[in-house]
C-alpha cells in the first residue's frame, strides 16, 4: 500500500510544480506585453530609459498677458 501512496505523491508534486511553472510562465508573459514600456525587463531586450517631457513654451504676448493679470491680482489684494 505504502508504495501506491508514494506514486501517487510523486506524481502530485510533479503536477503542482510543472503547474506552478507553467502559470509564472504565463503570467509573466501577459505582464511583459501589457507593460510594453520596459517595467518588466524581457530577456534578449535592451531596457530603454524613460523619454523626458517635452519644455512647455508660452508665447512673448502670453507671458506679458500674464504677468499684467498677476500685477492686477496683487494690486487688488
Amino acid at each position: 500500500m505504502r508504495r501506491g501512496r508514494r506514486t501517487r505523491t510523486r506524481k502530485g508534486r510533479w503536477l503542482w510544480l510543472l503547474g506552478a511553472v507553467a502559470g509564472a510562465t504565463i503570467v509573466y508573459l501577459l505582464f511583459a506585453r501589457s507593460f510594453g514600456s520596459g517595467k518588466i525587463p524581457v530577456p534578449g531586450e535592451a531596457v530603454q530609459p524613460p523619454a523626458a517631457a517635452p519644455k512647455e513654451e508660452i508665447h512673448p504676448a502670453e507671458r506679458e498677458e500674464l504677468e499684467r493679470v498677476l500685477r492686477e491680482h496683487d494690486r487688488a489684494h
